[in-house]
């Protein structure tokens, strides 16, 4: 039956977030097993539900929960008016929020904290809160936003260095066709010259796909790639194995 709960705002993100769990879950069933307490022969099941898990996949998540279930906020809301997704999700026992920060005062968040109120109560049972953020502050006021019960803030101390470059672009004299994205283009391929993976975070998905496109005229087709929600899954998981095998540069 279903233990976990995994809230993840972006969907293009559920895939990768199995992966890395994949090694930790290994880890644990091997422990298990060292310590005498009994043989896991399918391992820890791990099972995604966003907008672009196939029909078949639910159906069979009905039939057979997973132990752990990756989950957007909107799939969740869902689920929850159901009938067949309140049988999946009423024995869970935590729900864990990543990126609380990209939920925490938005409206979005509002109505996943409602969600798991009404999921407390379709279990029965106030369900541990676990939230996961890299970049939150102040954490005081975060942890009373994700409970209304004591909460227990894990916060190790670290240090990170910081460099902060404010690059301007100066477009070239000549009649082209976009100068300052041709500019962009340079500015970020050049970049990329030294190093053997760049990622470059751009504020949508337009401006992403864009900057990819004068980058790969100056460094070939495939040079740089996109990833973002639009994208079928079957495109973000060959992106994403690329990069972590080291044969995507951009």
């Amino acid at each position: 039956e279903l233990y976990l709960i995994y809230v993840s705002p972006l969907k293009s993100l559920a895939g990768d977030i199995r992966e890395n769990l994949r090694r930790p879950l290994d880890g644990i069933c091997q422990e298990t097993e060292l310590m005498g307490e009994g043989k896991m022969p399918d391992g820890l099941r791990v099972a995604i539900r966003t907008g672009d898990t196939p029909q078949k996949d639910r159906q069979r998540m009905v039939k057979h929960p997973p132990h752990i279930l990756i989950i957007t906020p909107e799939s969740l809301y869902l689920m929850l008016t159901s009938r067949s997704g309140q049988g999946i999700v009423k024995t869970a026992e935590a729900v864990i929020i990543d990126e609380l920060h990209a939920l925490i005062d938005t409206k979005r968040g509002a109505h996943l904290m409602l969600s798991i109120a009404r999921l407390d109560r379709l279990c029965g049972r106030n369900l541990q809160r676990i939230g996961l953020s890299a970049t939150i502050e102040p954490l005081e006021l975060s942890a009373e936003y994700l409970s209304p019960e004591p909460v227990v803030i894990c916060a190790p101390a670290m240090e990170k260095k910081v460099l902060i470059e404010v690059v301007g672009t100066t477009p070239a004299n000549g009649r082209r066709k976009d100068p300052v994205w041709e500019e962009l283009g340079m500015a970020v391929y050049q970049k990329c010259l030294d190093c053997r993976s760049v990622i470059a975070f751009s504020e949508g998905r337009r401006y992403a796909e864009k900057l990819a496109y004068y980058v790969n005229l100056l460094g070939g087709d495939g040079f740089a790639r996109v990833h973002h929600g639009s994208l079928s899954k079957e495109q973000r998981a060959e992106v994403e194995q690329d990069l972590r095998e080291g044969r995507l540069r951009l």
